[in-house]
């Protein structure tokens, strides 16, 4: 089981944490920076480059955090059902914040924008376990 689920999802948190350090460091996003919108001009590959990066790195930490939470709280139950909710959920939490970080570079960043978002994210969430629940 470590071998065919843990092990890809830990390499995959590896390769998104080594491209996002490279990213950073090498394309940096932003060409000028503005106190109030943060970016005022910024290149789009570099934007897509760090939002994929940043997406593959926080959905395999954060799916390998709730892999763990939920095996820890609940041992007697089914190995892959754990795994499956644990990707989702960080797969779904790791795009609201890549998302949120694309709304502030692109200066279009409120309050109520996130709101939306998180709101969103939670009907999928309420989706997909109302479908394993049938």
């Amino acid at each position: 089981m470590f071998k065919k689920y843990i092990l890809p999802l830990t390499i995959l948190f590896l390769l998104g944490a080594i491209s996002t350090i490279i990213t950073l460091y090498k394309l940096s996003p932003c060409i000028t920076y503005d106190p109030v919108n943060f970016c005022k001009d910024y290149y789009s590959i570099a934007i897509m480059a760090m939002s994929l990066s940043i997406l593959l790195s926080l959905t395999g930490i954060l799916s390998l955090a709730g892999y763990l939470i939920r095996w820890r709280f609940y041992r007697s139950e089914i190995f892959s059902n754990h795994f499956n909710i644990a990707l989702r959920q960080g797969f779904l939490l790791s795009l609201t914040v890549v998302l949120a970080l694309c709304m502030m570079v692109l200066s279009i960043f409120r309050w109520w924008s996130i709101l939306i978002l998180i709101g969103l994210i939670i009907l999928i969430e309420f989706y997909f376990s109302g479908r394993e629940n049938t």
